[in-house]
């Protein structure tokens, strides 16, 4: 793996903690950083777009306070999405870009710190959402020199907000190449394919949002098969003109229901383990009591035929 790859997986591992074993979620911090972590400087100068954001907005709806002292080693932390843009409803989650600053060396404990600040931030956010099935998006603020729109649109881009760092955005693309573009769309529904058909939908509110959420996915990752980079709620009216031949009736279901979403109260034991364990505790409790209000009353009548639709919708797209 490369120092960068390094870098990235470091912290996606200690600050979203998605693998992290039981026994680690009560340690939090790593003791050390890995040997021959992050040893270079990398170049961060670029020729290519360029964009001002504004800050979020302390006042707003989900409080995403962060400590600047601690975040050293962090370069920027973006918030983007519906909640960047105020077009939430209760099935919003809360989507954050965390940029690493590799154009300088930083301590193991700068690190150390960073994921401690960090951690803090992410647990807002699940003690907002406890059905968050995501932490951060990380990368490198050397990748804006060539950035592959396929990991997050320049547009999603522009119109995010800043919680902490320069509001200046610079940044130069490079192609995706199209076969790694048409593997991540068949991927995805085949992903999606297999969750239905174990039941996920019908499950509990965290399995059926995560579904759901694929499935909202769908023509963003359609108008990238064919190199159309957009917004994700501009993808809703501008894929289905150019897949016209697909029937579209699964992804506007799927809409109506993400309108429809009841976004669940945090339980007091999640505010008790917030205190005293790693976030993705919170996670992990919800998996463990999962809620079922919202599959009990979305699905009261028509799950058959909207799973049907929508394997029908995704048998389609693996024949593209």
């Amino acid at each position: 793996m490369s120092e960068q790859g390094k870098l990235l997986g470091y912290y996606d591992y200690w600050v979203n903690g998605v693998t992290l074993s039981h026994w680690r979620l009560l340690q939090r911090i790593p003791s050390s950083q890995p040997a021959g972590l992050q040893d270079e400087v990398r170049d961060h100068s670029i020729v290519g777009a360029q964009f001002s954001l504004t800050n979020y907005d302390a006042a707003a709806e989900v409080a995403l306070a962060v400590d600047p002292a601690k975040l050293k080693t962090i370069y920027q932390i973006l918030l983007h999405g519906s909640q960047a843009t105020g077009d939430t409803c209760e099935f919003s989650d809360v989507d954050v870009l965390v940029v690493i600053d590799d154009s300088h060396i930083f301590t193991d404990a700068d690190h150390r710190l960073a994921m401690s600040g960090l951690q803090t931030l992410l647990k807002s956010m699940f003690l907002f959402d406890p059905l968050m099935h995501h932490g951060f998006m990380f990368m490198l603020r050397s990748t804006f020199t060539h950035y592959d729109e396929a990991f997050l649109p320049v547009e999603t881009l522009r119109r995010a907000k800043i919680l902490f760092g320069p509001r200046m955005i610079n940044v130069r693309t490079e192609p995706t190449p199209e076969t790694n573009r048409k593997t991540r769309l068949k991927a995805a529904a085949a992903s999606l394919n297999r969750r239905l058909h174990r039941g996920d939908l019908e499950k509990d509110d965290y399995a059926c949002k995560s579904v759901l959420s694929g499935l909202l996915l769908m023509p963003s990752l359609l108008l990238e098969s064919i190199n159309v980079f957009r917004y994700k709620r501009e993808s809703f009216s501008i894929a289905p003109r150019e897949f016209a031949a697909l029937d579209w009736s699964a992804i506007r279901h799927a809409e109506d229901l993400r309108l429809r979403w009841k976004r669940p109260a945090t339980v007091g034991l999640q505010h008790l383990i917030a205190k005293v364990m790693h976030p993705h505790a919170i996670i992990r409790l919800s998996h463990l009591q999962p809620p079922k209000a919202n599959v009990t009353s979305l699905f009261r009548n028509d799950s058959d035929a909207f799973k049907k639709s929508c394997k029908e919708f995704l048998d389609c797209i693996a024949g593209l």
